[in-house]
């Protein structure tokens, strides 16, 4: 497949509430895997945290995140010397010129990672300390300059209290006055700069100090992308990954989550989009398949942070006492939401491509 494809499939990252639908007599029959990447006790998954893409755009960039670093654990390295989601964003936005980092590639950045080498977690995380406006997150700087710069300098003003607003609510604050004017502080410098400031100078300004990226030890191998096939044929793919302990990403339509009867693709192998305006190209990584409550179900992990769990959904989770259920009996209980489980059919008919090392 020529991998020209690929590139103008764009992935917008939406977070939507999440149902399903009742499966087929055929459906429940048809046969199963039975793969959990996060049950072992030496899983590299409880070594990488779910992360919150606090509503920007690069979904993309944390599903090819956590697939590297589970490669890279996996393999013998540590996380200090994993890859982080804000340099995949910034290789993908830097390779294409762009203005802002809001939408990608997964496939593409992990190529890119492999090119182009790597700047590692512990670095990145030593960058961003001195480059984060006080209270606010790394991505949550990067969703501010995304949102003010959608808009005219004459509403860039009324976009930024939106947003604020937003955030405050987000957080359940309870003094929103004093927490208000505390953000507005925060913002200010940002503020005068738009819209001139773009989220791609900005990681572009923060990675020219980890100069010269380095190679990942060990190295990612050659990856697979899959654009055509029958669900059947994607599911053997999805499947036969999952077998050889390796996590596979997905796009897929974002309009599933909240209507269970949704299908996003046409008819036919070769995995068109039938309305582009109306799926909300997401991207996720699978990291486990089997036979639940009388379904074959995906677990699927996503960067809507480690408290997050699909409405209507079982979901699995490390404990606080460092135990794994694959289906949580007691969030209050939960250190970490790890994934929640959809049905096959779902997902598949939803998905328009995918990757997987």
């Amino acid at each position: 497949m020529s991998f020209k494809r690929v590139i103008p499939v764009f992935i917008l990252c939406l977070a939507l509430p999440l149902t399903i639908r009742a499966q087929t007599d055929s459906e429940k029959s048809a046969p199963c895997g039975d793969v959990d990447l996060n049950a072992a006790t030496d899983s590299p998954f409880r070594k990488i945290a779910v992360e919150d893409q606090d509503g920007t755009g690069t979904c993309y960039a944390y599903a090819a995140s956590s697939i590297a670093n589970y490669w890279h654990l996996k393999n013998g390295g540590s996380p200090e010397t994993g890859a982080h989601p804000m340099y995949l964003s910034h290789l993908y936005s830097k390779t294409r010129n762009r203005q802002h980092t809001e939408g990608g590639n997964t496939y593409s950045s992990l190529q890119l990672l492999r090119e182009q080498g790597n700047c590692p977690n512990q670095k990145v995380e030593q960058l961003l300390k001195n480059w984060s406006i006080q209270g606010l997150s790394y991505a949550e700087v990067l969703s501010l300059i995304e949102t003010a710069n959608k808009e005219s300098r004459s509403n860039s003003g009324l976009a930024i209290r939106s947003w604020i607003d937003n955030k405050l609510s987000e957080r359940g604050t309870n003094s929103e006055e004093t927490a208000t004017c505390s953000m507005n502080q925060s913002v200010s410098s940002l503020l005068r700069s738009l819209p001139t400031l773009s989220s791609n100078q900005l990681l572009q300004d923060l990675f020219n100090l980890c100069k010269p990226p380095q190679p990942m030890n060990p190295g990612l191998p050659d990856l697979k992308l899959t654009l055509d096939g029958t669900d059947t044929d994607l599911n053997r793919v999805l499947e036969n990954s999952l077998n050889q302990g390796l996590p596979p990403n997905i796009n897929l339509c974002s309009k599933m989550f909240r209507d269970p009867g949704y299908r996003g693709l046409k008819p036919g192998p070769e995995r068109s989009i039938q309305n582009e305006k109306e799926c909300g190209n997401h991207a996720v990584v699978l990291t486990g398949i089997k036979r639940l409550k009388g379904e074959c179900r995906y677990l699927i992990r996503n960067s809507w942070g480690a408290d997050w769990r699909a409405t209507n959904q079982d979901c699995a989770c490390y404990r606080r006492d460092g135990k794994y259920e694959e289906i949580c009996s007691d969030y209050s209980e939960a250190k970490e939401v790890v994934g929640c489980w959809f049905p096959r059919h779902q997902v598949l008919r939803n998905t328009y491509s995918a990757s997987s090392i």
